[in-house]
């Protein structure tokens, strides 16, 4: 098999199967790989969405609970809860109301208010007879009239909404507060016992004028439910917010709220308010809102015209998808990007594939569907799999152009070879290529190499066959010399083996004195471990004693204190038996009184006995109590005084223990100067006996060399029998070889 044929079976085919393989195995991976980071960088944007989104809501509800906080201190003042909210939309331009009222007569104020706006519609201070100015209206701007006022205010109840128009606010009665989200919704949530004392209210058209959603607070006062605080944020606002986060091509957003109505949308607006299980598409993609009907304000199923519907052709991707996402959002525990995946889908209108991620929005248990068209999001998984492709057609490509240009170098390979060929069958009378036009590459000098073998192997067999007679004449002076060389080696032999027996007997000697030193020395050293033991458990034991001799002190002065105490408690008896002594005379005194009493006095004589009778228990106890005392005292005294002779006892062990810790010290430092003398001299001849073995391992080596001079020698007499061998094996093989016997030229 030629060289060319071998290079595209071992080196071509395989570098093209591994970079294929390798290839489509890299590009399989990365691919997974890219597309998972792109998925999810596409969930972590969806959660800054949400996060953003959470902010305002979350800014919302704080701005309503401060509201409802503020208004539960300024209860029953309602001009400046009028002002509070009216300064909160000042200070947060971004919501487009705000609103404070209460339940009926929360505050027993509503007939005042009544009258301050009676008092204003007939023209007259709003404070006489008792009324109240509650809304401000001498300096608050409105657009409703004093007689709508006291209309919507039912009898003076105290219902304030400012609305911002024109980034004016304008200040007008609240409406529809008993059957709307944001009061009667909140109350009822209360009422459940639900733990959120807010509520973000689902998407509604308030007062037939703007569609909007509303964060409430409830206002406790004196543990019951009084009114609520609300601020409006209008949807529009919210969707202008949605449109401005987006960045990519295709990229929607659907805002859902808690009850699975849209709140807002980038992709249809006219989908506001809409339920999510009433999205329907035609087969052009368009979504179907004949069966819809408007219902203050939200966008809810007629069944009447619903009834009428052939939904079977209906397409119902939209509502699938977003009711997915909804009930997973809804259902998650988790908020982690680990623990959502992208959902893919195709658009019926468009036929594109497009990525959906979903999060929740806690403030309000919003969920916000997230979409992008999948080919905006595999852009960069594309854009690798073409850069693969692109690199692995170059790599075919190189190999392929280096194979085209190896034909030359083949060729020269090729002659080469054939060179090789001649000199392996002995001619070296072959005609040579001319190497003047030869390149200067490996082949080339490979060619010329060959042409200079060739003239170099003639003129070594011309020399060889002179070098063949000198190598016989060097085989016999050999000889001579090897047997000169045998008898010198036998004298050394004998006087080294002399060495040898003298060196071992010195060995032997110093062994035995270095055995002895170690004994020695191990002796000492332990006998100064068992002293530094002795010391030790005397330090130990000396210790011991002293901190006895504390204890014993510290136990006298708590005897003496008991002591004292034991006088005290003398005290307190000589007290008691007074009283006992006075409760006695009191109760004689009582029963003399008793009996002048006669009959009216009988309770109290025998009250009077039984004094008597306790006193005179008191004073015998109080006895009693005075003997064990003395008793006490006189054990107390004893122990004292013993535990003053056991302390200065052990005063005098401890200075005994002292004295025992010195003579124990000299003996150790004795021992100490003892093992470091011992080490020295097992040292000096641990050191002699080295040097002797260094004595011994000469000779030995001696030994060693001489045995392999002897090996030497009879090598040397085998290698004359193969010297003549190899003279001759020469001989016979330049005889195959074919060779001018002259200078050698080349063509």
């Amino acid at each position: 098999m030629k060289i060319r044929t071998k290079i595209l079976l071992y080196f071509a085919l395989p570098i093209f199967l591994a970079g294929g393989a390798i290839t489509f195995v890299n590009g399989y991976s990365n691919y997974n790989t890219i597309k998972s980071l792109a998925e999810a960088k596409f969930v972590s944007d969806t959660d800054a969405i949400a996060a953003k989104i959470s902010r305002e809501n979350t800014r919302g509800m704080a701005v309503s609970k401060c509201a409802a906080s503020a208004a539960e201190i300024l209860f029953g003042n309602r001009p400046e809860s009028t002002r509070l909210i009216r300064n909160l939309l000042i200070e947060f331009p971004s919501f487009i109301g705000g609103s404070v009222g209460y339940t009926v007569n929360a505050d027993f104020n509503d007939s005042r208010t009544d009258t301050g706006l009676k008092n204003l519609r007939d023209g007259k201070d709003a404070y006489a007879n008792g009324g109240i100015d509650a809304y401000e209206l001498m300096s608050n701007r409105t657009s409703t009239s004093i007689d709508e006022w006291i209309a919507k205010c039912e009898g003076g109840r105290y219902l304030t909404y400012w609305m911002r128009k024109n980034d004016e606010l304008f200040i007008e009665p609240l409406v529809d507060m008993d059957v709307s989200m944001y009061s009667a919704g909140l109350r009822k949530k209360l009422e459940s016992g639900d733990k959120e004392s807010f509520i973000v209210t689902e998407p509604y058209l308030y007062n037939n004028k703007v569609l909007m959603v509303e964060y409430s607070s409830p206002i406790i006062y004196d543990g019951k439910f009084s009114g609520q605080t609300a601020f409006d944020t209008d949807l529009s606002n919210l969707s202008m917010m949605l449109s401005s986060l987006k960045t990519l091509g295709g990229e929607e957003m659907f805002l859902i709220s808690s009850q699975a109505r849209i709140i807002s949308s980038t992709k249809y607006d006219n989908l506001k308010t809409v339920s999510i299980d009433d999205l329907y598409t035609d087969e052009n993609g368009n979504f179907i809102v004949s069966f819809l009907r408007d219902e203050n304000g939200q966008l809810v199923r007629d069944e009447k015209l619903a009834s009428k519907m052939d939904f079977s052709r209906a397409k119902t991707v939209y509502r699938d998808l977003l009711k997915s996402a909804f009930n997973a959002a809804k259902n998650s525990t988790l908020i982690d990007n680990s623990e959502k995946k992208v959902i893919y889908f195709k658009d019926p209108q468009t036929r594109k594939s497009y990525c959906v991620s979903y999060a929740l929005i806690r403030p309000g248990n919003w969920v916000l569907v997230h979409s992008i068209p999948e080919s905006v999001i595999l852009a960069s998984v594309t854009k690798y799999i073409y850069g693969n492709l692109a690199g692995f057609i170059l790599f075919i490509s190189i190999v392929a152009a280096i194979m085209v240009f190896s034909k030359r170098f083949l060729k020269r390979v090729a002659m080469a070879t054939n060179i090789a060929e001649e000199i392996s069958r002995g001619n070296l009378r072959m005609p040579m290529p001319s190497t003047a036009n030869m390149s200067n590459d490996e082949t080339g000098r490979l060619v010329r190499s060959m042409t200079h073998m060739v003239r170099k192997l003639s003129a070594m067999l011309r020399g060889m066959k002179d070098s063949e007679q000198m190598l016989y004449d060097t085989a016999n002076n050999i000889e001579k010399a090897s047997l000169n060389y045998e008898h010198s080696i036998h004298g050394v032999a004998d006087s080294s083996d002399s060495i040898r027996s003298a060196a071992k007997y010195i060995t032997d000697t110093e062994e035995e004195l270095c055995k002895s030193s170690e004994t020695l020395r191990d002796a000492s050293a332990e006998t100064a471990e068992l002293a530094e033991m002795g010391r030790k458990n005397l330090g130990a034991m000396e210790g011991a004693m002293s901190e006895l001799s504390k204890s014993t002190v510290v136990v006298a002065r708590r005897l003496s204190i008991i002591n004292e105490r034991a006088n005290n408690i003398n005290s307190v008896i000589t007290t008691i038996s007074k009283v006992a002594d006075e409760t006695n005379l009191l109760s004689f005194n009582a029963s003399i009184e008793a009996e002048k009493a006669g009959a009216y006095g009988v309770g109290f004589a025998v009250v009077a006995r039984e004094i008597g009778r306790l006193a005179e228990q008191t004073a015998g106890a109080t006895a009693d109590i005075e003997t064990i005392v003395r008793d006490v005292q006189s054990a107390v005294a004893a122990g004292v005084s013993e535990m003053d002779k056991f302390s200065e006892q052990m005063s005098a062990n401890v200075a005994d223990v002292d004295v025992m810790l010195s003579a124990m010290d000299s003996i150790i430092t004795h021992m100490q100067t003892i093992v470091p003398e011992i080490d020295h001299l097992n040292s000096e001849m641990q050191s002699q006996r080295e040097n002797v073995g260094r004595i011994n391992d000469a000779i030995l080596s001696l030994g060693d060399n001489i045995r392999r001079a002897s090996g030497l020698l009879r090598e040397v007499s085998a290698s004359r029998a193969q010297l003549r061998e190899a003279v001759k094996k020469i001989a016979s093989d330049m005889s195959g070889f074919s060779f001018d016997r002259g200078d050698f030229h080349g063509s």
